[in-house]
């Protein structure tokens, strides 16, 4: 155990400081963490006091001793990074003492060394294993274990739990503080989570800019924070803020005056301030309590955030502006209630003008009458149009004038993916061009979709879109989406839009179920009750085909040319596919608007290609707390952008060559790449990791028995592809192993296993069909299928539940179970497989592959394979 020292450090790179001038005292045996937004100095000077980053200016004292330019091995310090960083080829028990060996330590020395620190850590059954055997929280484990065996004089943790998900999260902060109670060794750790730092610290040191903001006890930030960064910063959800107008200063506290007029009294010491001074009031979410009898401020609920014992209501209220209510689990309140609150005064923070506390307020639940009309979110900013000039410089924002926008093109099934891709690009073309005919009209079909319209309709349709990577974050809002139709509140304004003489493009991103085509014969479903539902009320269209021909139709009567209709989904010949099925519902309506259509219509093909993965309320903390901004559907994408499209339109288009995409006359070669490299290994991966106890893509590319089946997979789907113009295969399929392996992106095994029934004949039959014409492998390829059937089974190789989200899911789940070992019970399903199990090389390989999964488990039917 020993004591650190800062003592004026200072850090510099060439002309740039980044650290100025900090002082710190750690004591012996302290828990310490340090904690603020990305690019404040945490990590660099942890970096510091390990030897990793030289120190421009001031004093390291460890122990008392001067250590500024003592190596790193010599400090007597133990690191654990992020990534675990373990040898493969290595035993548990050989990973942890290699730093003995290293060291000269005998063997036996450091293997008995290793065996008291895996009892400490919990590892004992685990020493014989190579990490691939181990889950993410092993792994971590391991690495900690790797610094227990030196004994070190510090402890130094770089953001160790960033790469595992909630619940290991949630179990490791566990392990340490347990580990910290035991050991009673100086630990410092760094982290951008600032629960980790209430749960583990002793001692929060919070960072800002290179400063050090405060330093205390969690509970001492909590109720005492120093100004408004710390208030704003510590506690979860963040603190909501008023700016109010001193009206009275007595001995029972200071009366303030709220934007709305009303008044409020909150017990301050006499003397700090006057009548006439500006201030802030800060009220935390759990200090607002539903109450009509003592609530002077009225709300409309938009969104409600149920957590189980608590629920997060967020409340628009008169003027506009949002602040965020702590209820419990079980209120009753939805979306667009309006509900009584009151304060809780006393629980208030008042802040002067420059940010500093006036006084701790008194420890009482009494509630005052107050109103208010605008209320903002502290140090984070609502998205909207008015405060694009208050963001930070390192956002980017549209400089464009979008009041200048029309909407030539209307998107049907505006998601998260959309929201990376196509407004992007769009947002691109009109910072370098001011062909502002383009604008989207972004349109909802679904009740699903309520969400995405109160969101982008409180925000003048802006979002924050960012990109992720090892490199860092880059946070950018867009704009090219400046209208937003909500089809079930008007599906007539939605005809208006698709009818109007400006809309000139259509497009569509509404996945693989909603063409409506039975997948084994590739027929239109002129049966499903939607499309049954649009034919008997033209008028009242629900679905995509209804709301497009009514459109149309009113086009050909006013003599208008018809819009193109232009699909972004991932589907091989996702043009060729939209206009069948369209002229199909098209010949059941009106066979002459079938055959207008056919003859006027433009429908090319296109590939479409970004890692988006669903928006989580992570990543809208993350956009409030690295980017100060308060966005209800943030959207976080991996830094890889591609879109090829045939150049066939009916009106005209955008020149979205300019900003990158790809125009061509065949978009085939490209869309077959994608959908059967990146789509299919997509699947696999899913399937395995999710089998193997995984839950995020990254952490399952980590293991390398899943990477090498992913890159076999690949290889073997080569053979079947066309010559692709421009792209080198070899360097393709590299740049995917990379983006699968992103730790940023943290995209989920359970999105890419969604709607199963629905991706297999497109991303793996097609590739199937060629390799067995062509005599050639189907090893990896009839794996998928037989991974996908033990899935189905509904348990993973540990006995725990796997939740199968898919509309066939009932009929999927009872053939796999009641065939188990016996592929013919799902391969019979002609509505998936067509005519393929006519294959008989094909049947014996899923099913030889089915047994081994059933009677090895995963990893060992793999180690068999590779």
């Amino acid at each position: 155990m020993s004591t650190v020292t800062l003592r004026d450090i200072h850090k510099t790179y060439v002309d740039t400081e980044v650290i100025k001038g900090v002082d710190l005292d750690i004591g012996d045996g302290e828990f310490v963490v340090f904690v603020g937004p990305s690019g404040c100095g945490k990590s660099t000077l942890l970096r510091m006091i390990a030897g990793l980053e030289e120190i421009s200016s001031g004093d390291l004292l460890i122990d008392g001793d001067r250590m500024n330019h003592v190596p790193p091995d010599k400090r007597g310090l133990a690191m654990v990074f992020q990534t675990y960083a373990l040898y493969p080829h290595m035993t548990v028990a050989e990973n942890m003492a290699f730093s003995l060996r290293l060291a000269g330590i005998p063997k036996a020395r450091r293997m008995e060394r290793a065996r008291e620190v895996a009892r400490i850590l919990q590892l004992e059954p685990l020493l014989d294993r190579k990490p691939r055997a181990l889950s993410g929280g092993q792994r971590q484990r391991v690495a900690i274990g790797r610094a227990l065996v030196r004994n070190p004089k510090v402890f130094l943790f770089d953001e160790p739990l960033s790469n595992l998900d909630a619940a290991l999260r949630v179990q490791m902060r566990i392990e340490l503080a347990s580990l910290h109670d035991s050991l009673q060794s100086t630990m410092i750790y760094v982290t951008h989570d600032q629960v980790e730092a209430m749960t583990l610290a002793d001692k929060i040191v919070v960072l800002q800019g290179g400063v050090i903001e405060q330093v205390g006890s969690p509970l001492e930030l909590y109720h005492h924070p120093r100004n408004l960064f710390v208030a704003g910063f510590i506690g979860s959800p963040k603190m909501n803020f008023f700016p109010v107008t001193v009206r009275a200063v007595n001995d029972s506290g200071t009366t303030v005056e709220l934007p709305s007029n009303g008044t409020v009294t909150i017990p301050v010491l006499p003397g700090s301030l006057v009548v006439g001074d500006r201030a802030t009031l800060g009220i935390r979410p759990e200090h607002l309590r539903i109450d009509q009898t003592n609530a002077a401020i009225m709300g409309e609920v938009l969104v409600v955030e149920r957590l189980g014992g608590e629920t997060f209501l967020y409340v628009k209220i008169a003027g506009g502006d949002t602040l965020t209510v702590q209820t419990d689990g079980d209120n009753a309140s939805r979306m667009h209630d309006r509900i009584p609150m009151a304060i809780m005064v006393n629980s208030a923070i008042c802040l002067i003008s420059t940010g500093q506390p006036l006084s701790k307020p008194a420890a009482t639940t009494s509630l005052q009458r107050t109103s208010m009309n605008n209320i903002s979110t502290g140090s984070a900013i609502k998205l909207n149009e008015a405060a694009l000039a208050q963001l930070d410089n390192s956002v980017r924002v549209p400089t464009y004038d979008r009041h200048a926008i029309t909407n030539g093109i209307v998107h049907i099934g505006v998601g998260g993916f959309h929201r990376a891709h196509q407004a992007l690009y769009l947002d691109n073309y009109f910072h370098q061009n001011a062909d502002y005919q383009w604008g989207i009209c972004g349109v909802g079909l679904l009740d699903f979709d309520q969400r995405m319209r109160d969101a982008l309709q409180s925000q003048d349709c802006l979002y924050t879109l960012v990109e992720r990577s090892v490199a860092g974050d880059r946070a950018r809002v867009i704009g090219a989406i400046t209208r937003y139709l909500f089809a079930p509140d008007d599906r007539q304004a939605v005809i208006d839009a698709l009818a109007a003489p400006q809309c000139r493009i259509v497009t569509l991103t509404i996945t693989e179920a909603g063409y409506y085509y039975v997948e084994g014969s590739g027929e239109f479903d002129a049966n499903h009750p939607t499309i049954q539902s649009d034919l008997q009320h033209p008028n009242q269209p629900i679905g995509v085909y209804g709301l497009l021909t009514a459109a149309l139709e009113r086009r050909r009567q006013r003599g208008l040319a018809p819009f193109t209709v232009l699909s972004c989904d991932n589907l091989q010949g996702n043009g060729n596919i939209a206009r069948k099925m369209l002229t199909a519902f098209a010949t059941l309506r009106d066979p002459a608007l079938a055959q207008w259509i056919a003859e006027q219509v433009a429908f090319p093909n296109c590939m479409v290609d970004r890692i988006t993965p669903a928006t989580t309320p992570a990543d809208r903390a993350m956009v409030r707390e690295q980017f100060g901004i308060e966005d209800a559907f943030p959207v976080v994408a991996e830094p890889f952008l591609q879109w090829v499209i045939e150049d066939r339109f009916s009106a005209g288009r955008p020149e979205l060559e300019q900003v990158g995409v790809q125009f061509t006359n065949d978009v085939h070669p490209y869309e077959m790449m994608k959908i059967r490299l990146l789509n299919a290994s997509h699947l696999l991966i899913g399937y395995l990791g999710t089998l193997m106890g995984y839950s995020l893509v990254h952490e399952s590319m980590a293991d390398p028995v899943i990477r090498q089946t992913v890159d076999r997979l690949m290889q073997e789907v080569t053979p079947t592809l066309q010559p692709v113009p421009g792209i080198d295969l070899d360097d393709y399929k590299q740049t995917l192993i990379q983006r699968f392996s992103n730790p940023k992106i943290r995209d989920q095994l359970p999105r890419l296993c969604l709607n199963s029934a629905a991706k297999m004949p497109k991303f793996v039959l097609g590739s199937l069909r060629d390799a067995l014409r062509q005599d050639g492998a189907i090893d990896y390829l009839s794996l998928v299928i037989a991974a996908w059937f033990r899935y189905l089974q509904g348990n993973d190789d540990q006995g725990n539940p796997i939740l199968i989200d898919d509309p066939m899911a009932e009929v999927l789940r009872d053939r796999a179970r009641s065939g188990g070992s016996d592929s013919i019970a799902l391969l019979s399903l002609s509505e998936i497989f067509g005519d393929l199990p006519q294959s008989s090389r094909f049947v014996e390989m899923v099913t030889t592959h089915l047994h081994r999964l059933d009677e090895l488990g995963t990893r060992e039917t793999l180690g068999s394979m590779n």
